[in-house]
């Protein structure tokens, strides 16, 4: 595993180059309440959030989704998959309990019956995830499960906050830093 430091004020600088290349997510606020959704620039993000109310596993597995479309021409049908992602794209922000969570949603539907749909957001998304600072909250339940809130396991990327710094330890990614 390779490590590096990025200042702090640089992050949304870097995650804009990113955003050149792919689509990225992020945990924003809106009326007091976090949530993931795409961003144009790293500074749209909040990287001091405690936890999202909607997790992210919902861009894996969204709650509604089109699976196909179809033209009918007299008696004959044409049939469209639609595709799930048009580009890769970055998940920045994540915690490590919600990438644990993922691995839970891979073993359902990446193991005995397939989902394409699924499996396609998963291997076309890195995941930039973000270290828990502090120990755990009375919300969080990472040191029950014994999930370590500040290992890379299951991201590409780890940032880490170290003050004006995050440490940035690069585990396996798609992302060119």
């Amino acid at each position: 595993m390779d490590s590096k430091r990025i200042n702090k004020s640089d992050l949304g600088q870097w995650l804009d180059k990113i955003a050149e290349e792919y689509e990225l997510f992020g945990p924003q606020e809106e009326d007091g309440v976090v949530q993931f959704r795409p961003v144009e620039s790293g500074s749209e993000l909040n990287l001091e959030y405690a936890n999202s109310l909607v997790p992210p596993k919902s861009l894996f597995f969204p709650p509604v989704e089109g699976l196909f479309s179809y033209r009918k021409r007299g008696e004959e049908i044409d049939l469209e998959k639609t595709r799930p992602l048009e580009k890769d794209r970055v998940v920045v922000g994540i915690r490590k309990c919600d990438v644990q969570s993922l691995f839970l949603l891979d073993k359902v539907f990446c193991e005995d019956l397939v989902d394409e749909y699924y499996k396609e957001r998963r291997e076309r998304t890195a995941l930039i995830g973000l270290a828990c600072p502090t120990p755990p909250r009375s919300t969080c339940f990472c040191t029950t499960f014994d999930i370590d809130p500040l290992s890379p396991e299951g991201t590409d990327i780890l940032l880490t906050d170290v003050g004006e710094e995050y440490l940035v330890d690069v585990v396996l990614s798609l992302i060119h830093i």
